[in-house]
Order: structure tokens, then C-alpha cells, then sequence
């Protein structure tokens, strides 16, 4: 195993592994740990081109995780694992157990779990090599039920401040996704007050809620983005975006069909759309639809296996979860009284944090 440091000004440490005998190529990037001297932040798994394209993902997402870590308050830096590599064909036990071994050899300067890519039952595996492990089957359990917790007190905070409702009632809600996620969301959220119509891109899927949701209105793909209504909630992988399950022609056809003049995006999947809006691609001609930022209303499958660490109860757990809609709606109100974007309220909102040390 050949371990070599990658010097990057803009983050503490970054280093690049390589194992011939397991085939193993991956990334552990440290981003800032003011916040916390531990850090935390996931374990993906993908095709990357390049080994130039792994490391550059490495270090964004890593600083992503120190701003999504503060604002969850949690007390931990920011870092992130990334493995160079096809999950489908290229995982293999001899690899994970290599990866084991490099995140060992960080002494428990980070924590690691599941990301995209790497599932629970994978980390049971690295275990062998490592205790620096979070999100593993028998402990704090499936991540995509606080995930869809988090989604659920973000679309409260964003209701309340940007539709100046206290509840959901007579909202028209659009639930795109019914894997893991997008699933325990509409179990949350079909006891409300609103009505929610339901889609999925995988046909397998598809099957599964009509059973699973017999009331709820499931809709193909194209034909709901016909349909008028005040949130559009995604919940579906970056890839499935990118792959333009959400184009700027669907964006447009949400934007046009809006039961009001403020409408909300926020969701579990929102990272490529969010992109799109901070570089402007889309944001010109979709004045007044609001996309909440992805490192806020994602949480709650972090805040849940921070647990495994700090020993929080699930009261605790609860409570900080809770408090994403606190935080949407201190950045929405803020960027009505600024010039800033969300992006840049909810990122100086997470630095201030940092620099002063400050847990709310």
C-alpha cells in the first residue's frame, strides 16, 4: 500500500492511497477542523475519469461536509473518503478491507460511513480493519429515515417563511423519487394537510408505492411536471439528475405551473439543480423559485450517525434535526434583507459558526 500527502493550501491534509494488490485508489480529504478536531463525512464509491477528477471531488466535498457539519452543529470537521472505482463491477472484499487499512492509518483523526456507492453492509466490512466507522447496520440504523426527517423540518421552515403558512394545509406538494428517502418522507408527510402526488423514474419503484400508497396520486415521469404546484421536493440521486431528470426545460415547466408567485425546490436531491442556480445557468429566467441550500436540508442522516460518536440520544438526535427548519428559515429571511443568495447566507452562516465556536 503506497500512501502519498497531497499538498493543497485550502485544506489541513490530503492523502492519496494506492494498493496493487487489492486495486484499491481512493482519496481521504480534510478540509477544516476548527469546528472540531474529529472529523466526519462519508465514504463514496465512483467511476471517476481521471484520477485528477477523484481529487478534486475529494476536496469539495470535504469542505461541503465542514459547512453541512456546522450547520447541523455538529462538533466535527469536515472530511471526506472517495474510492476511484465502479461499484458495480469493481467492489470487492480484498478492496474494502485495503480501505479499511487507510482510514485506520488516520488514528481517528476522521469518521467515516455509507455515501454514494458504499452501503451499510460494506462498513460492516472496513469494521474489520477499522473502528473509525459510523452508520453501520446494527447501530444507529437505516440513514434515510432522519434524512427524510431532516427534508420534513426543512419543508416546515421553508412553508412557514417563504410561504407564510404555519402548516401545510391546502398545499399542492410534489414528491419526485420513491427510493429510500423519498419513500419515508411521503410516510412522514401523508398525514398532513396536503395534497401529494408521487412519482419515480425506476419503473420497479414505480410498482412498490402503488401498493405501498394506494390513495397518494402516482404519476409518470413527464406528466408531473404538468401538474401546478407550491413545492417541488427531489429526491433522487446527483446522477439521475445529471442524467436530466431535472433539465432546465422540467425546471422551467415546474416554474410555469407554480400555484403561486413563490415556489419552493428542496429535497434530498437537490445538489445538481442548487450548482445550476449558484453559477446562474438556470436562475435568469426562474425569478421567485426558490431552491433551498443541500448541506442544510440533507442533515439528518449525518446528525443521526454523529450519534454513534458522541452518544447522543435519539431525544437528542431528534431535537437537532429538528432545528433544520430553524436554519432554512434564518437564511431565507436573511436573503430577503440582503443582496445574497441562500448559497452565500447559509455558507457565511457556517463559517461564522466555525470561527466563533458558536452551537445554537
Amino acid at each position: 500500500m503506497e500512501i502519498k500527502n497531497l499538498n493543497f493550501p485550502t485544506h489541513e491534509k490530503v492523502m492519496h492511497c494506492k494498493d496493487k494488490s487489492s486495486g484499491l485508489n481512493a482519496v481521504i480529504s480534510i478540509h477544516d477542523t476548527n469546528f472540531g478536531k474529529t472529523c466526519l463525512g462519508g465514504c463514496r464509491m465512483y467511476p471517476y475519469s481521471s484520477d485528477n477528477e477523484m481529487i478534486q471531488d475529494a476536496l469539495e466535498l470535504s469542505r461541503k461536509m465542514t459547512s453541512k457539519n456546522a450547520l447541523a452543529n455538529l462538533c466535527f470537521g469536515g472530511s471526506k473518503c472517495v474510492i476511484r472505482g465502479d461499484p458495480k463491477k469493481d467492489k470487492t472484499e480484498k478492496l474494502l478491507l485495503s480501505m479499511g487499512k487507510f482510514i485506520n492509518s488516520f488514528k481517528g483523526k476522521i469518521y467515516t460511513g455509507q455515501d454514494s456507492g458504499i452501503s451499510s453492509e460494506d462498513v460492516n466490512l472496513m469494521a474489520k480493519e477499522t473502528e473509525y466507522l459510523v452508520g453501520r447496520s446494527q447501530k444507529s440504523g437505516d440513514p434515510s429515515i432522519p434524512t427524510a426527517l431532516g427534508i420534513y423540518f426543512g419543508l416546515k421552515g421553508a412553508v412557514k417563511s417563504k410561504l407564510n403558512q404555519e402548516d401545510f394545509s391546502d398545499l399542492d406538494i410534489i414528491i419526485f423519487g420513491a427510493g429510500s428517502v423519498g419513500t419515508n418522507l411521503v410516510k412522514i408527510m401523508q398525514n398532513e394537510s396536503c395534497k401529494i402526488y408521487l412519482t419515480d423514474i425506476e419503473k420497479k419503484n414505480i410498482k412498490r408505492i402503488e401498493k405501498e400508497f394506494p390513495i397518494i396520486p402516482i404519476y409518470e415521469t413527464e406528466k408531473i411536471f404538468e401538474i401546478p404546484c407550491n413545492i417541488f421536493s427531489p429526491n433522487v440521486t446527483g446522477s439521475t439528475l445529471k442524467g436530466g431528470a431535472l433539465n432546465k426545460k422540467r425546471l422551467i415547466s415546474i416554474y410555469n405551473n407554480r400555484k403561486n408567485k413563490n415556489s419552493v425546490i428542496i429535497g434530498g436531491g437537490t445538489n445538481v439543480i442548487f450548482d445550476n442556480f449558484s453559477t446562474n445557468k438556470y436562475a435568469g429566467s426562474l425569478e421567485n423559485l426558490t431552491v433551498i441550500p443541500p448541506q442544510i436540508i440533507n442533515a439528518g442522516g449525518v446528525i443521526s450517525v454523529a450519534s454513534e460518536i458522541t452518544g447522543e440520544t435519539r431525544n437528542q438526535v431528534y431535537e437537532k434535526i429538528s432545528k433544520i427548519g430553524n436554519t432554512i428559515e434564518e437564511i431565507i429571511i436573511e436573503s430577503e434583507k440582503t443582496s445574497f443568495s441562500l448559497n452565500e447566507i447559509s455558507e457565511n452562516l457556517a463559517f461564522e459558526r466555525i470561527r466563533c465556536k458558536k452551537y445554537v
